[in-house]
């Protein structure tokens, strides 16, 4: 078996677990800067008109 102690499973298992949190964290902020670049795209097109 490629993992069989019980350290290297909750190596893997933790380490899965963190790669999951940090694209859920990363998707987190990227909407937040979707969001404030969406206002300011929306402020420039009211300046213009």
């Amino acid at each position: 078996m490629l993992f069989d102690g019980d350290i290297e499973k909750t190596i893997v298992a933790t380490a899965v677990v963190a790669w999951f949190a940090h694209g859920w964290y990363l998707n987190e902020r990227l909407k937040l800067v979707h969001e404030k670049l969406d206002l300011v795209l929306e402020q420039f097109h009211q300046h213009r008109e």
